[in-house]
């Protein structure tokens, strides 16, 4: 072997074991790096029927750690270890985060994307680590993770994600709204869902084709009067049967999910 390529080879293994005791953070993502971006979503995440703010991250469906404080857990964070812990508090057996979380109410109003931030900060969830992100000022996490403390489902009719945690009292409203989705007939032109939001009923219609000015003025003239009757009905025979139920909206979209109409019934 000649002595260039002796020296080169020896060059190479210098190079490598001085490339060796660098910091491994070189050209990795710092706190504060945009890492990504979570999409808005229909998907409605619950848990025992209430729901709470998700995202689309990479086609999973996320939510904020912090949130889960008004859902029967304990959120702690330790600045000195820099590490966010959630655990189930066996001594919440009631919860009601329409009325405890402030933010429940904006719930799904959330049509824009969001930046995503790499966090230093760890999370664990129930004693195991867990892969998390920053968004908002929040920690985020995919709502699979919660399937440390009781059954996660997913039911595509409703597009609904939902977790169901065993000692903890059910949104009753939900469970009605459940009964009367898996009730709906087949309709041609809408696509329905109907599912509760804390004590609303909610009815959203799609239309399965796109609604012109034309179509949506027939809409409000014909289609939405004899659904407003029949909504009340509804809600009169629901509050007869003991559920308490604070009202009933419902929504009209167009085939590309957009708003069209709505109405309220008290």
């Amino acid at each position: 072997m000649k002595k260039t390529t002796k020296k080169f080879i020896g060059l190479v293994i210098v190079t490598m074991f001085i490339l060796s005791l660098l910091p491994t953070t070189v050209g990795a993502a710092r706190v504060g790096d945009v890492v990504g971006y979570a999409q808005p979503t229909d998907i409605v995440a619950s848990i025992n029927g209430y729901q709470l703010e998700s995202y689309n991250v990479n086609g999973y469906t996320y939510i904020c750690v912090e949130d889960l404080r008004y859902y029967g857990f304990d959120v702690v964070y330790d600045d000195y270890t820099r590490t966010l812990s959630v655990a189930r508090n066996n001594y919440v057996s009631q919860i009601d985060p329409q009325n405890t979380n402030p933010k429940f109410w904006q719930i799904g109003s959330n049509n824009t994307r969001k930046k995503i931030l790499y966090t230093d900060i760890k999370t664990y969830v129930d004693g195991y680590y867990v892969s998390s992100s920053n968004i908002n000022g929040q920690t985020i996490i995919s709502f699979n993770e919660l399937s440390r403390f009781g059954a996660v489902s997913y039911d595509d009719s409703r597009r609904e994600i939902s977790l169901t945690v065993s000692g903890l009292n059910t949104n009753i409203v939900a469970e009605l709204a459940i009964s009367l989705h898996n009730s709906l007939d087949y309709n041609s032109d809408w696509k329905r869902i109907i599912r509760a939001k804390g004590n609303v009923m909610m009815l959203i219609g799609t239309a399965r084709t796109y609604v012109n000015n034309a179509n949506l003025n027939h809409i409000k003239a014909n289609i939405v009067p004899g659904d407003k009757a029949e909504i009340q009905e509804t809600l009169d025979l629901i509050r007869a049967n003991g559920y308490p139920v604070g009202s009933f909206y419902v929504e009209y979209r167009n085939s590309d999910g957009k708003y069209l109409t709505s109405f309220q019934i008290y």
